[in-house]
This record gives structure tokens, C-alpha cells and sequence, in this order.
């Protein structure tokens, strides 16, 4: 069995509540969809911790990382933006800065294994493309995403979490995680599964998401965790409040 998480943004309490989870159940392996650094104000411990995972991609935060500009890019993501910025003044300092900068830089965009493909956005644009559940309205957009899908696929990067499944005449269809229970039976001709995030989930569900996958059921772990501690974290660090407050809600 394999636990599929993704987007754990420098969360370490969010993260180390899904390990201990993870721990409890029969896993063989860890598969990392992206997005260690961002948000959150633990980057470097994170990755750390994802060094000794099976598959790591390689997330769009992650690949901002890397980079020498001042990321105008994240200009509308100010916290976001901020935190890159200062995890690049961390890793300067850092120990391991040249094992981490090689690990960071070395990750694959996209990951094919066991029957299904690994990806942090689409398989149409591995770190950038948002998959959305309204995106089964844009038949375009879900279709030329479709057909690069063999049969399973999991992605991350919207920190929703839910499955989108295409019957044998083409047409998709959305089922938001809280809809599902227990074990998901994947039957469909298609099935891309958005594993939702570890460190700052968005679908109204403050918990902590990961999945597990036995290569037949797929089954989304919903995990408590020490939410205030993240966010004094972030405030100690930081004069922007509006991250912070945002994992109360799920948003």
C-alpha cells in the first residue's frame, strides 16, 4: 500500500500528525506530490523528512525556490512569496544547505508507477495547471487533461481533495472527498484523484489530508492536528496575518 500526500507547505505539525497516521497503517511505501516549501514556517525540517521518501516531485513552490528573482510571479500571494524569500535566507545558512539545494533541484515533475501517474498540477502542466472541480464544465480544459491519463492518476496543487472519474463515453463527473466513505473503488475508465494537502487544506476541512492507495480502493485520511501552534508560528515570524488565520477555517 502507498500513502499519497501532497502540498504540505513547511506545515510540520500538519505533517508529523499524517506520519504518525501513516505509521499506524500497512505502508510500503511514501509518495510526495510537491509543494514542501511555501506558507508555512517550517520549510527545512519538512524536507528533511521528505529526503527519506520513495518519490518526491517536484511542486511550482518548490521550482520558486530554487530561483535567484524576487518572484514576481507570487506577487498576489504576498505570504507566499515572503516565505519562499526567507526559506531561501534559511537554506543559506543551513547545515545541509548542498544535499537539500541538490535533492530540491534533482525532483521529477511527474512520476509513473504501479498503474497510475503522479503529478503536483496536470499531466498537462505538471507545476502550474489547477484542476478544480468546476473543471469538469470546462470540457476543453478536462478533456485534453483526460487524455493523457492512462487509467490513474493523482494530483495535488488546489488543496482540494476529491476524485474525478470519466465513464466509457468520455463524460467526467466530481466527487468531493466528503462524499466519500471509506474505501473508493476505482472502476471507472479513468480516475484522477487530488489527494488534497497535508499542510494547508482548502475545502473547508481544517484536518490534515492524505491518501492511501492499494492499487484497487483508494481511502482519503482526514488528521487533527496542533493548528495553533502552526499559526504562532507563522505570527512570531511574520506580520501578515491573513495565512495564519486561514487554517482555521479550511480556506
Amino acid at each position: 500500500m502507498i500513502a499519497i500526500l501532497s502540498d504540505i507547505h513547511g506545515n510540520l505539525e500538519a505533517l508529523d500528525a499524517v506520519l504518525c497516521d501513516i505509521g499506524k497503517q500497512s505502508v510500503d511505501s511514501i509518495y510526495c506530490l510537491g509543494d514542501l516549501v511555501g506558507y508555512g514556517p517550517d520549510p527545512l525540517p519538512c524536507i528533511e523528512i521528505a529526503m527519506n521518501w520513495q518519490i518526491v516531485l517536484q511542486g511550482h513552490c518548490d521550482k520558486a525556490s530554487l530561483g535567484s528573482d524576487d518572484l514576481p510571479g507570487f506577487a498576489p500571494a504576498r505570504h507566499a512569496r515572503q516565505t519562499i524569500l526567507r526559506f531561501r535566507e534559511q537554506l543559506r545558512s543551513h547545515p545541509k544547505r548542498d544535499a537539500i539545494s541538490r535533492f530540491m533541484m534533482d525532483r521529477p515533475q511527474q512520476f509513473a508507477d504501479a498503474g497510475a501517474q503522479f503529478v503536483h498540477g496536470t499531466l498537462r502542466d505538471s507545476l502550474n495547471e489547477y484542476l478544480f472541480p468546476e473543471s469538469i464544465y470546462d470540457h476543453t480544459k478536462i478533456n485534453a487533461i483526460g487524455q493523457l491519463v492512462e487509467t490513474m492518476c493523482f494530483c495535488g496543487h488546489s488543496h482540494i481533495a476529491g476524485i474525478f472519474s470519466c465513464d466509457h463515453e468520455n463524460n467526467w463527473d466530481y466527487l468531493p472527498q466528503n462524499e466519500i466513505s471509506g474505501h473508493y473503488p476505482v472502476q471507472n475508465s479513468k480516475t484522477i484523484c487530488n489527494v488534497g494537502s497535508v499542510g494547508q487544506p482548502r475545502d473547508d476541512n481544517v484536518d490534515a489530508c492524505y491518501v492511501l492507495w492499494d492499487h484497487q480502493t483508494i481511502e482519503f485520511r482526514r488528521i487533527p492536528y496542533d493548528i495553533e501552534r502552526t499559526i504562532a508560528k507563522i505570527k512570531a515570524d511574520s506580520d501578515d496575518d491573513i495565512d495564519g488565520d486561514r487554517y482555521r477555517c479550511g480556506r
